[in-house]
């Protein structure tokens, strides 16, 4: 699947997830620092995790929606569809190593980085039909958050696991405009959509998966 937007819809795109890099970028210093003071490997590979994706993330986004050459358009759309699954799987990996724990949620995670590295290399070798299997995948693989929802209500504070289902649904509810193409900056709205889910979800970790400081 090669995507194709609008020229003058472009700038917008880049300039959408432009702003979720610098976002990102702070919210990756923030979480260090945060996990740091509990001095536990787990806290800060976890919040590592969590924030290079995001990182990764959106720069992989922007690149894709700036670059004007078709050689490096193909190129960084690879990479953005790569960049989705990572993300997918560094937004479980603090809830479910933290906030969860245990050695069900640690097989879990396992699972879910497995299918993440398996969407990986199917991007790598299949980008002309990556629609509708890939979609799948990323849907399958977002909605097993729903699945993990009543272990994580009893070990979420209210607020916290209130973001974390907001933050999921943010994504859920942006499907739709991401296949859209009729509409004018579907991807655009799209992309608000992802930055306002992940914003949730950072408040949600940063704010709640790890346990406030005596």
């Amino acid at each position: 699947m090669h995507l194709r937007f609008l020229p003058k819809e472009e700038p917008i795109n880049a300039l959408s997830h432009g702003i979720g890099i610098g976002l990102s970028l702070w919210g990756l210093v923030l979480l260090l620092q945060r996990a740091a003071l509990f001095e536990d490997a787990v806290y800060l590979a976890s919040n590592a995790v969590f924030g290079v994706s995001f990182c990764l993330l959106y720069a992989a986004s922007t690149l894709l929606h700036s670059t004007r050459s078709p050689k490096w358009s193909e190129r960084f759309e690879r990479l953005d569809h790569a960049a989705i699954f990572i993300a997918i799987a560094g937004t479980y990996t603090p809830f479910l190593l933290i906030a969860w724990q245990g050695r069900l949620a640690t097989e879990l995670l396992t699972a879910i980085w497995l299918l993440a590295l398996g969407g990986v290399l199917f991007v790598r070798r299949v980008i002309d039909r990556f629609l509708p299997w890939g979609l799948l995948l990323y849907l399958i693989m977002g909605c097993i958050m729903f699945g993990v929802i009543v272990p994580l209500f009893h070990r979420l504070p209210g607020v916290g696991f209130q973001m974390l289902l907001y933050g999921s649904l943010s994504y859920l509810a942006g499907v739709p405009f991401f296949l859209w193409r009729r509409l004018r900056y579907h991807h655009a709205i799209w992309h608000l959509f992802v930055l306002v889910g992940s914003t949730f979800h950072f408040f949600a970790v940063y704010g709640y998966v790890m346990p406030a400081l005596l």
